[in-house]
């Protein structure tokens, strides 16, 4: 019953598929109905979630084969992609799973089989249903890991020709893919310090680059500004953006610092001609598909910024001025941004306590109620999908 609701749903949106997928679907065809046409029973699969699709995995070796073919976890991506995210919500080496399918309301933990190896887990990046995942000290064991199905990778060390003392370094991790050459890609920036409380400009730099489908690390160039957050963000194309900064103390100066992976190659990205106190929070994201830069004082508005046209100067925007929601209590908690919805409402991070939707109609909040989830946590949009580790 379920399966003959969902055929007449959709029966208005059915793309042409690949000629090398009729063979394959005449098969599957036959198994589920004679009656059916192939091409809407691949709409139909393609719209099932990862676990109601796992499922018919079971039901024959043509079904597995079809299920598993590259081209269909592809075409499922695409449409999922396009839907509200989940969540996975971050507590030392735990990790729980929030699905946006039940509202956002339950956290659910996640049993992860190679958490106690690390010392402290940290996310370094989410990208098509896989997860970046490493050890906070200095990022040696670095995991590629699908939440979804369980399937995970612990990749090669890089192995680097500076020292990598963890008194005295500091790393960073980015994590994307890139379209162009269709592969998943992990950037590791690892800083030697000489005078880390005196000049923080004075340091030895290298950084690393792994190609999923090679699965080797190689040397790239150099990196022209100091790296400070220990994650970039996805720009859902071959780009990936990190905090950066010059300078210590009165001298500081906040910069951002992107990485082309097509061109292996660190620029430094101009920033929204705006004036703000020193003291001002800032971070940076993405929503929309476009690069953000979120200023917010304590008790001020959380100004976003995006950059309509990436690398553009002048196409930097003011889009929202987001207030403070009342059920905040604590004015020393920030407003981080993680997603804009299906609706147009943002999905907003607060403090690592909370998680409210805005809407930017008429600057109205609601609280989403996260039964199960722990007291503070670090929070991570990510879509279910069936891309593996193992296949680039």
């Amino acid at each position: 019953m379920y399966v003959c609701i969902y055929i007449y749903t959709h029966t208005h949106i059915l793309p042409h598929l690949l000629p090398s997928q009729y063979s394959k679907m005449e098969i599957i065809s036959s198994q589920v109905s004679a009656n059916l046409p192939s091409e809407l029973i691949f709409e139909i699969f393609v719209r099932l979630p990862v676990k109601s699709i796992a499922k018919f995995k079971c039901v024959s070796k043509p079904m597995y084969a079809f299920l598993s073919d590259l081209r269909f976890i592809k075409k499922h991506l695409s449409i999922t992609v396009l839907k509200n995210p989940n969540l996975c919500l971050k507590l030392d080496f735990r990790l729980f799973l929030v699905n946006e399918g039940e509202g956002w309301r339950r956290a659910r933990r996640l049993v992860v089989p190679f958490a106690y190896s690390l010392e402290r887990m940290e996310i370094s990046g989410s990208c098509n249903g896989l997860l970046c995942l490493s050890d906070h000290i200095r990022d040696e064991d670095i995991y590629l890991y699908n939440p979804s199905t369980g399937v995970y990778r612990l990749l090669p060390s890089p192995q680097f020709d500076i020292p990598t003392n963890e008194n005295s370094c500091f790393t960073s991790l980015g994590f994307g893919y890139n379209p162009s050459d269709d592969d998943y890609k992990v950037v590791r920036c690892l800083y030697h310090y000489d005078k880390p409380f005196i000049d923080i400009d004075s340091y030895q730099c290298e950084s690393h680059i792994y190609s999923l489908n090679t699965n080797r690390w190689k040397k790239i160039g150099g990196i022209p500004l100091h790296i400070s957050s220990r994650s970039a963000v996805w720009l859902e194309n071959d780009i990936l953006v990190w905090k950066a900064t010059r300078g210590i103390g009165r001298t500081k100066q906040v910069l951002i610092v992107s990485f082309g992976m097509d061109r292996e190659e660190f620029l430094e990205i101009p920033q929204p001609d705006c004036i703000y106190p020193d003291n001002i929070h800032y971070d940076i994201g993405v929503l929309n598909g476009f690069f953000c830069m979120f200023y917010q004082a304590r008790d001020d508005y959380c100004e976003i910024w995006m950059m309509m046209e990436f690398g553009k100067r002048d196409s930097w925007t003011r889009t929202f001025a987001i207030r403070r929601p009342e059920i905040v209590k604590d004015y020393y908690m920030y407003l981080r941004p993680l997603k804009m919805l299906t609706t147009g409402e943002i999905l907003i991070e607060v403090g690592g306590q909370a998680i409210v939707v805005y809407s930017p109609k008429d600057g109205g909040f609601r609280g989403v109620n996260l039964h199960g989830a722990p007291n503070q946590f670090i929070v991570i949009p990510y879509v279910e999908s069936f891309i593996s580790p193992f296949t680039g």
